[in-house]
């Protein structure tokens, strides 16, 4: 009896078309429309600092001859070894002197050229009364040392050790400066400001006050000057 109603159960089986196979769909588009950023308010910061130097640069450069290229090259390998002993012979102590490495800018000539640059402190300069003297008498030093070399000379140069420090610093103030702007903006708007996307650093830069075109030149100051781009989400009152 068993058997019979197995074998008839094998007989449905085949008859139905065997094991029913699965249905597969694929999802629908989505039709839903893509998302839009958020509406957001921007406004453009500036701030400056100034800056006391903390160091003045020259660079002198001196032109090789010879024969040859390769020989000219060797006349300008030597160069500063002849520099540092010239210097100590002229009482000069930069803080640091950088051979900035040798230049052939045309094959076709015999000449190359070698460049260095002396690094000196100027703290000593920013006294009131005596620093416009001893920066007068450093130029001077520099001037004279270069023509007994037979270079030329470019300077002074006026910097800071650390750029980046005062650079945060400024990028910060811009920041807090485009902050009423974009308030008011808010304001217009019956909105208010709720917290900032996003900030982007349009330029920063540095300017020496040592040009007489300057509103108030002065060596002894540097100007470090960020602009600033601020985006904020905003809500309705």
């Amino acid at each position: 009896m068993y058997r019979s109603l197995l074998l008839l159960i094998v007989l449905l089986f085949f008859a139905g078309g065997g094991w029913a196979q699965p249905e597969y769909s694929r999802p629908a588009p989505s039709t839903a429309a893509p998302t839009q950023p958020e509406p957001t308010i921007s406004s453009v910061g500036t701030a400056s600092t100034l800056v006391t130097p903390e160091f003045v640069e020259f660079r002198i450069r001196k032109r090789f001859t010879g024969p040859s290229i390769e020989a000219a090259v060797e006349q300008a390998l030597e160069f500063e070894t002849k520099v540092r002993d010239a210097l100590a012979k002229a009482k000069l102590i930069p803080l640091q002197l950088v051979f900035s490495g040798i230049a052939i800018p045309d094959t076709t000539k015999l000449e190359v050229y070698a460049t260095l640059w002396l690094r000196f402190t100027s703290v000593v300069f920013n006294d009131q009364e005596n620093g416009p003297r001893q920066f007068a008498a450093l130029c001077d030093k520099m001037r004279a040392f270069a023509e007994s070399m037979d270079c030329s000379i470019k300077g002074p140069i006026i910097g800071v050790q650390d750029q980046g420090l005062y650079e945060d610093h400024t990028v910060g103030e811009a920041v807090r400066n485009a902050y009423s702007a974009g308030e008011a903006a808010a304001a217009v708007m019956d909105a208010e400001l709720t917290g900032v996307v996003g900030v982007e650093v349009l330029s920063i830069e540095w300017r020496a006050d040592n040009t007489p075109d300057n509103d108030r030149p002065d060596f002894k100051r540097l100007d470090c000057t960020a602009r600033v781009r601020v985006s904020y989400a905003f809500a309705a009152l």
